[in-house]
């Protein structure tokens, strides 16, 4: 038998050849400029080996559901099963308004989602019948046809021309076959430069290809169509977006797709997104969670170790997000492709996942059972066995600030030269502390903080002031993406630590604290404790300064002075109820049963303690560890009583009379 060896085959490939060709004209890049024309910088969009089947495109997930398109349509109803089944029945006779959160799926334009690097839209259209617009939709009615078209030409206009676009022309609602007929003219005439005959191209080919060809744009319609310009679903897409409000059944759902395979001659959509599907669904995330971007963070943020931790899975061809501004998934996108240019199955994805039992094995780092002793199958489904390894020193890596070099793709790519490195980041003690952070590769480019959770630019009522640009230049969604400090996903905002919890202080000085409510439920949960927090919560507190708190042990002495942290124990007052109840039942019945053997079961009220012939430990030890516990509860009960007068309201918003908070 012979001894397989995992390695890492060498990444000089035509990956990183288009490297130097890219940065020899180009030389060092903006952020702006490299999403925008990231399959252009990364050598995409000249392959002449690499189609679209087997490459990683980053989308975004309904592309023309975000705010400023749903306010500027006044909140319009959609006719959609969203509507019908949840949102009206949330609305009642309230305004529309209060369910727009949960109808945005984007946080900007179609325009700044292409300028992210999103290259596949989800475009659900529905006509409007008192006005005949035709809109996207989820719920409510979203950007209009014209616009996404408009934002499209727009990016192209300013793009280097090497961009694809996958333009995924589905679900559409109350449109008739001369609606749809109207829709695919209009694309055809607005996107003239950039659409061409959908005869003269095919998925299949290479992306240079396609180019050539003069498609910069691929419409596809989920249906059978014979326009001379769209393609139809069947014969070119696969994939099912998955039906659930969880995000471990979100991942569950993309991991069987994978390991399963697909049908390889079409193009698989991985939907990495969540799905509101009923009223209860609706209710428990609105419960919880501000909007959309608070509840989709949770998944947001495991799409990189998702990613990394199956490294023999193929994550083509189109990963679907929510948010695409506010996600990774460009970042992973590039770096997927970059492994795969280092090391990819050349036969196809259905072979090699039967042939390596893929479904038994992806979860696995070592060779598939199936590969080893066959030098055939290790070369043609390298990937599928497990022989390639992960290109180290990707964003978001581990690494050591002394030694390491984070040194990827990624980097050359951005920074434009083979060979650049990024930069580890490690940060401050208080910081691994408090939110578990270890020195990381930061991204290529990563965004600047826009301040902690207290600001002091607060406005006379207390709320949060607009952050200029450039004080706060992006959405993040992982740690990695910061500049410094660490990411808010629920904000998708930069902040530094600067304390783990508020203290009390005499300052002449205080720091603003703005508001920090993000649901309705807040705002219940606390009318629902007033009960439990005697004395004034709008009192003066300030954060804590970070000499007060400049390592692991100050910051424990930190939170062990704070009225916050204490005020915590309060909650205990439901369990020392119950306690008291217990020791009530246990003295005057259960004791009987315990330790009076003498005693009839039956008189429930008799306690061993008037049982003369009981010995003293049978009668007192078990009242007397109850009395204890009782007595403990009781004292933990006043701590916290005591502290949640002194524990401050910005976390539930109540401002004070005076403007402070």
């Amino acid at each position: 038998t012979s001894q397989v060896v995992k390695s890492k085959m060498s990444p000089n490939s035509l990956w990183f050849s288009a490297f130097v060709l890219v940065h020899i004209v180009h030389g060092q890049i903006t952020k702006d400029d490299y999403y925008a024309n990231w399959m252009d910088y990364t050598g995409l969009s000249d392959s002449t080996t690499l189609s679209l089947l087997d490459v990683v495109l980053p989308g975004s997930h309904h592309s023309g559901m975000y705010p400023a398109a749903i306010q500027s349509n006044g909140y319009s109803a959609s006719t959609d099963a969203y509507w019908i089944d949840v949102l009206q029945w949330i609305t009642g006779t309230s305004s529309n308004v209060a369910v727009a959160p949960g109808a945005s799926r984007q946080i900007g334009s179609v325009l700044q989602q292409l300028n992210a690097g999103a290259r596949f839209l989800d475009i659900r259209l529905e006509k409007k019948n008192s006005n005949s617009v035709i809109y996207a939709h989820h719920g409510l009615l979203g950007a209009t046809i014209d616009s996404i078209l408009s934002d499209i030409v727009s990016f192209l206009q300013t793009s280097n021309g090497k961009e694809i676009i996958v333009l995924h022309l589905n679900n559409f609602v109350n449109m008739a076959a001369a609606d749809v007929d109207a829709v695919f003219d209009l694309i055809a005439t607005t996107l003239s430069d950039y659409v061409a005959l959908e005869s003269s191209y095919a998925l299949s080919d290479a992306m240079a290809t396609v180019l050539a060809a003069g498609s910069n744009v691929i419409p596809i319609y989920d249906q059978a169509t014979t326009h001379l310009h769209v393609k139809s679903d069947a014969s070119t897409l696969t994939g099912t977006a998955t039906e659930s409000a969880s995000s471990s059944d979100v991942i569950a759902s993309v991991l069987d797709q994978l390991r399963n395979s697909w049908d390889v001659t079409k193009a698989n959509v991985v939907y990495y997104a969540l799905s509101i599907g009923t009223v209860s669904d609706y209710t428990s995330f609105k419960r919880h969670y501000a909007n959309y971007v608070e509840y989709n963070a949770e998944l947001a943020l495991t799409l990189p170790n998702t990613i990394r931790n199956y490294p023999k899975l193929y994550f083509g061809n189109m990963l679907v997000v929510d948010f695409v501004q506010a996600s990774t998934v460009v970042d992973e996108a590039v770096l997927l492709n970059a492994n795969y240019a280092a090391c990819r199955d050349t036969n196809s994805a259905a072979v090699c996942a039967a042939s390596t039992n893929l479904a038994r094995d992806y979860k696995s780092d070592g060779i598939s059972a199936d590969c080893v002793g066959d030098s055939q199958l290790l070369s043609d489904c390298a990937r599928a066995c497990g022989v390639c390894e992960w290109l180290a020193g990707a964003p978001g890596d581990a690494c050591n600030g002394a030694t390491v070099v984070c040194d990827n793709a990624v980097y050359a790519t951005a920074m434009g030269a083979i060979g650049s490195n990024g930069v580890c980041y490690l940060p401050e003690d208080e910081q691994q502390a408090f939110i578990g952070t270890l020195p990381f590769c930061l991204a290529p480019f990563a965004h600047a903080e826009c301040g902690t959770i207290s600001s002091n630019t607060c406005s006379a009522n207390g709320t949060v002031e607009d952050v200029s640009d450039d004080d706060c230049d992006g959405f993040c969604s992982v740690n990695y993406q910061c500049v410094s400090g660490y990411c808010n996903s629920a904000t998708g905002k930069c902040l530094s630590i600067a304390t783990p919890a508020p203290t009390t202080t005499d300052a002449a000085e205080k720091e603003c604290y703005c508001d920090q409510v993000t649901s309705d439920g807040a705002i219940e949960f606390r009318a629902s404790i007033d009960g439990l927090r005697p004395g004034d919560p709008d009192g003066e507190y300030e954060l804590a300064n970070p000499s007060q708190c400049s390592s692991v042990s100050t910051c424990n002495e930190v939170l062990d002075e704070s009225p916050y942290v204490k005020s915590l124990i309060g909650f205990i007052l439901i369990p020392f109820a119950f306690s008291i109840v217990m020791f009530i039942v246990f003295g005057v019945c259960c004791c009987n049963w315990c330790c009076c053997p003498r005693c009839a079961k039956k008189r429930c009220c008799r306690c061993c303690v008037g049982d003369p012939n009981a010995s003293p430990t049978r009668k007192w030890l078990p009242v007397a560890i109850m009395a204890a516990v009782l007595i403990t509860i009781l004292w933990a009960c006043i701590q916290g009583a005591v502290h949640n007068s002194k524990m401050h309201d910005h976390i539930f918003a109540a401002d004070a009379e005076d403007g402070s908070v």
